[in-house]
């Protein structure tokens, strides 16, 4: 009876820790999008890009300050005393203290600029489009995220895939060694027939240690990608598969020339070169403010509303400064700001026929896919019924385990070929989509 109890609770600990270890290798499953969301929190190119937008955004808030005025308020207070030493008439040293005076003072000022040749308002501009850049910026980093994630889940569904495929060409092979052995021992087959079958058996093991090993890289290449710890058992809920693409290429480029991150960034170049090119003009303007002043200045505190009457006055005007001579400094500006606004409208046309070829590219690559499963799925089905076939003469004894084997290594290739194609094919619509930011 002791002896059954103590079995029993070798049992329940037993069952507890095989159920903790299945709970530890439980599989963490996710959607491409889970992976793509995931990865654009954790990811430090898409972290940063973010923050830059950020610091973009309270810059701009700067922007306002050439345009708004500005009030300050200043109060001061200091003491002086005078210690003088002088000769009487008869030779002596005589000191003098004269009391010590305090003064008090208050200051409030306004200045509101009234025109600079537009510079205020350029500077403004110059904030305003560097913010819309730094988003520009953020999308592109999104984008670039989305691409490498969706390829590292493509590449860990692919590396399954073509696990599943190996796994299953070494179940065949080991069904055909234990045939070729059984031919042997009746005498229907020869020594060179099993032998060959072993050889078959033997390399397609090896093939398949190669192949678990790549799931292993793509899951931790996958995992890094994400942010998360590159031992985490990852499931993707996601199967390579054909998906129609439903695109106008033609009207895809229209959409993307006006609305795309790159080409709205190489545009708020062109606007910043422009806001340059005024401010550098604006030093041939005069720089007219204006100006008002509320001040008080005593030799004693104000203690009451009367003696801040007494004391208190005001003064406004208008101040004008003109720049007659600044040594060529405005000159150069002016040329160096002309060079920057024809190098961004330069650079704006060359992201525009990047864009172009990066579309025309992607969707290449589109219909090469299409065509190449569309192959691979008409030469899959002919090497499955030539596998069957084989197998069959091979019964009768109507064909060579050389034959055999031929056969299924053509199976084993085209499916292997099938699941590249479907690969290459979802690739390129990933390229599509971050080429023209869908």
């Amino acid at each position: 009876m002791r002896k059954k109890s103590v079995f029993s609770v070798l049992l329940v600990v037993l069952l507890w820790f095989y159920s903790a270890q299945a709970q530890e290798i439980q599989k963490k499953v996710l959607t491409i999008d889970d992976c793509v969301n995931i990865a654009l929190k954790n990811s430090f190119p898409a972290r940063s890009a973010q923050e830059n937008y950020q610091s973009a955004r309270w810059n701009f808030l700067g922007g306002f300050s050439g345009l708004l005025p500005s009030i300050d308020f200043s109060s001061s207070w200091s003491r002086r005393g005078q210690h003088t030493v002088s000769t009487d008439f008869y030779g002596q040293k005589v000191d003098q203290t004269s009391p010590s005076v305090d003064q008090y003072s208050f200051n409030f000022s306004l200045t509101q600029p009234v025109f600079n040749g537009g510079a205020n308002l350029a500077n403004y501009n110059l904030k305003r489009y560097g913010k819309r850049s730094a988003w520009d910026d953020l999308k592109l980093a999104e984008k670039s995220v989305a691409l490498n994630v969706k390829q590292g889940c493509y590449d860990l569904l692919k590396a399954q895939m073509l696990y599943d495929v190996q796994k299953d060409a070494v179940d065949v092979s080991l069904q055909q060694l234990k045939m070729a052995k059984a031919r042997y021992d009746l005498g229907a087959a020869s020594l060179s027939d099993y032998l060959k079958a072993k050889v078959q058996l033997g390399n397609d093991s090896l093939t398949l240690i190669t192949n678990e090993n790549n799931v292993k890289l793509a899951e931790a290449t996958l995992n890094s990608l994400l942010g998360l710890d590159v031992n985490t058992p990852l499931e993707i809920n996601a199967r390579l598969e054909y998906t129609k693409l439903d695109a106008d290429v033609e009207q895809e480029t229209r959409k993307a020339l006006e609305s795309h991150p790159q080409i709205d960034k190489a545009r708020m170049g062109v606007n910043q070169a422009h806001s340059g090119l005024t401010v550098a003009r604006s030093a041939n303007y005069p720089d007219i403010s204006f100006g008002w002043g509320y001040n008080w200045n005593n030799v004693r505190f104000p203690e009451s509303i009367n003696d801040w009457k007494k004391y208190v006055y005001w003064d406004m005007g208008i101040n004008v400064r003109l720049n007659l001579f600044g040594g060529f400094l405005t000159t150069s500006q002016v040329r160096s700001a002309k060079a920057q606004v024809r190098l961004n409208k330069d650079n704006l046309e060359q992201n525009k026929r990047d864009l172009v070829l990066a579309i025309k590219q992607a969707d290449l690559l589109v219909k090469e896919g299409e065509r190449k499963i569309q192959l691979t799925d008409d030469a899959l089905k002919s090497a499955e019924e030539d596998l069957k076939l084989t197998q069959e003469k091979y019964n009768l004894g109507a064909a060579s385990i050389l034959d055999l084997l031929n056969a299924n290594v053509s199976y084993k290739t085209a499916k292997n070929n099938q699941v590249q194609a479907l690969y290459d094919y979802n690739l390129a619509v990933a390229q599509f989509e971050k080429a023209t930011a869908r």
